[in-house]
């Protein structure tokens, strides 16, 4: 029985361990919002490619980022971060914005 369970549990390890959702995004990019305004305006990444996004808000107000395009939308409180795991996307432009406010805009480019 102890055998079976150790085999089984080598198994789950393995497999966990080689799924493509246990890997880490090789992206990593960086965005702040400050005095109501995203910098910068403008990011790359590369296609087809999954990446991290860490969304630093250092107004007195919270911020909703979000984008329909990146399937990303995360409440960022006041003088915090967040960090957000997007998908690989292909080529293209998205756009994100503050929900809450409406603005600021800024835009994702995949290349």
């Amino acid at each position: 029985m102890r055998v079976r369970q150790a085999i089984f549990l080598t198994i789950v390890l393995s497999v966990t361990m080689l799924s493509p959702a246990a890997a880490p995004a090789e992206q990593a990019l960086g965005i702040v919002v400050q005095s109501r305004q995203f910098a910068p305006t403008q990011l790359r990444a590369t296609a087809d490619a999954p990446f991290t996004l860490k969304v630093t808000n250092l107004d007195a107000n919270p911020i909703e980022f979000a984008s329909a395009g990146m399937r990303v939308d995360r409440i960022v409180s006041p003088n915090t971060s967040v960090v957000i795991d997007v998908a690989a996307l292909p080529r293209g432009r998205y756009t994100f914005v503050d929900v809450m406010h409406g603005w600021p805009q800024g835009v994702m480019i995949i290349d």
